[in-house]
C-alpha cells in the first residue's frame, strides 16, 4: 500500500494515534481530523479513520447522554421525584441495559409509592379498608 514513509508522516501518524487514545479515554472531547498530508495514500488510510472516528464519536456521546439523564434521574429520585424517566437512547448493550432497569426499578418505585400514599390517604380519613400490600420480591 505505502511506497516509503517519511519520519515527518510517522510522527504525524503517530500524533494521529495519541490523540485517538486520548480521545476515547475522555482525556479530551474533540478530535482534530487529518484531511490532507500531501501523501495520496496517507491520505486515504486518514480518510477511512475519520470516517472510523466519527462513528466512533456519535456513540460516545449518545452513551454520554444516557449516563447523564440516569445521573439526573437519580438526583430527582434522591428529592422524591419518581416520575422521571430515561429517554436517550445508545447502542452500547451495557448502557441500554442499565438505563431499562433504572427505568423498571422507576416504575416499581412509582406503582409502589402510589400505592401507600393512597392507603395512607385513606387511613386518615378513618377508612381502613385499604391494605397496603407488599411484593414478595420485597
Amino acid at each position: 500500500m505505502f511506497g516509503s514513509v517519511s519520519k515527518k508522516e510517522l510522527k504525524i501518524i503517530d500524533e494521529y494515534f495519541e490523540q485517538f487514545v486520548s480521545f476515547v479515554k475522555y482525556e479530551q472531547n474533540n478530535f482534530k481530523y487529518i484531511e490532507k498530508t500531501g501523501n495520496k495514500d496517507l491520505d486515504e488510510m486518514f480518510q477511512k479513520w475519520n470516517r472510523l472516528i466519527e462513528s466512533t464519536d456519535i456513540r460516545i456521546k449518545d452513551d454520554i447522554k444516557v449516563i447523564g439523564e440516569i445521573v439526573l434521574t437519580t438526583d430527582k429520585v434522591e428529592q422524591g421525584i419518581f416520575q422521571c424517566r430515561i429517554k436517550a437512547n445508545t447502542n452500547n448493550p451495557m448502557i441500554a441495559t442499565l438505563k431499562k432497569t433504572v427505568n423498571k426499578m422507576l416504575d416499581s418505585l412509582d406503582t409502589h409509592m402510589h400505592n401507600i400514599e393512597d392507603s395512607l390517604k385513606s387511613y386518615s380519613n378513618d377508612d381502613y379498608t385499604k391494605q397496603i400490600e407488599i411484593s414478595p420480591k420485597l
